[in-house]
Formats: C-alpha cells, structure tokens, sequence
C-alpha cells in the first residue's frame, strides 16, 4: 500500500518512510532540533582548541571532536565532511536511530571560535610554578641541563614560566613539582638538595613549593658523569 507523507505528500514509492512521515520531513524536524551555531574555545597564544580530550591544535578531526563536545548530541553520530576557515561554516554528517530505522541528513553550522586562554597558556601568563630548580655550575653544563629539563618538562605537558640568570647558574620556575621529582629520579647521579615552601591553602589542604638544588660542579652531581 502506498503511503503519503501528511507534511510534503510525497509519496513512498519516491521516498523512505519512518513511521507516518517521509524520511525529507523526518530529517528536517530532526535538523531543526540541532543548533546552527556552535563556539569553539580556541587559546589566542598556542591556538589550540578545546575537545572533549583537552586541547589540541586546530585541524579537521579536533575540529570535529571540538563540535561533537559543545553540542552534546549524543544520540547521533557525527561526521565532518567541509570545514570552511575563511566563512567560519562546517558540512555535518548526521547519523542516528529511529524506531529501528537508519537515518542520515546533512546541516551547515555556523562555527565561531571563541578566543581566550587553554589552562596551560593561562598558567604561564600568570606565571605559575610548583617548584624551583636551582642550578650552579659552568656555562656548557648549565645550558645542557636546562635543555634536557625543559625537553622532559614539556613532554609532561609542564613549562617553565621563567628563567632567572645567576652569577654562577640559574634559577628555574617549573609548572608541575611531579614532573621535576620524575626528571631526578630517572637520572641516578644527580641528586639534588630539596626544601620546601608553604604558599597556600587549597580546600583546608597546605600547599608547598619545592626547591631543588643542585651544583653541577660537585663531583657527585656532574652532568659528564653520565650520558642520558
């Protein structure tokens, strides 16, 4: 028996059916339930952009990740097929279920990018730190060193908000303690002096800064005792 769309009349020799309605109208009702518009935090300095698995640097799949997590739609999938930069529209392949039926419909959104800082960027603006580094020794010493650190710092997604030159060395302002104690603990020879430093509270619980020094020119913390 041939059905007839109530909304457009179509027919369901020309059409898919879903229920009483085709699957044009199905699709549009749908579609209008999605919004057209969807914000991205995207960071002014580092340019990333925010997804459901953090920041990422903008290109096309975190740019998808990044519209699946601010419109929660969950009970679809999703899929980019354009993403235009200079318009600020994306192309969205809509996938979903209905009453056992497969249903699939495309939707242009309007794609803004809302400029502000990642929590990292933020950190090193304000210039947050967990722990000093403090660090004495010849120059070629020093500066390999400082080199190895801030290599291992940034693979734990750590920085260095500044450096402060010293007579004989330098002071390092590291973002994450954790990152400097793992940085140690790998490399055997070189054993630091630790203090810490009461700076805050945070929900009833002490917080401390901690201090690491270490004098490259002490026979037992010297770089050249150890290849790494």
């Amino acid at each position: 028996m041939v059905k007839f769309c109530p909304t457009c009349n179509r027919s369901s020799e020309e059409v898919g059916f879903i229920g009483e309605f085709c699957e044009v109208c199905t699709s549009e009702r749908i579609g209008r339930t999605i919004p057209d518009r969807v914000s991205i935090k995207r960071c002014k300095n580092c340019g990333n952009i925010k997804t459901d698995m953090g920041y990422e640097p903008l290109g096309k799949d975190p740019i998808e990740r990044a519209i699946k997590h601010e419109l929660h739609a969950k009970d679809f999938r999703l899929k980019m097929l354009e993403y235009d930069e200079t318009k600020g529209t994306a192309d969205i392949l809509f996938k979903t279920d209905i009453d056992g039926n497969k249903l699939s419909f495309t939707k242009k959104l309007h794609v803004k990018m809302e400029m502000g800082y990642c929590p990292k960027c933020y950190r090193m603006k304000a210039g947050y730190y967990e722990a000093v580094v403090q660090l004495r020794g010849r120059s070629a010493d020093v500066e390999n060193f400082v080199t190895k650190l801030l290599k291992f710092i940034d693979s734990r997604n750590g920085f260095a908000s500044k450096i402060d030159d010293m007579p004989d060395g330098c002071d390092i302002y590291v973002s994450d303690k954790a990152a400097v104690s793992a940085f140690f603990d790998s490399r055997e020879n070189l054993k630091p002096k630790k203090s810490y430093e009461l700076y805050g509270m945070r929900r009833g619980k002490k917080l401390y800064r901690h201090k690491f020094f270490i004098d490259l020119r002490d026979p037992r913390g010297l770089w050249s005792k150890k290849k790494h």
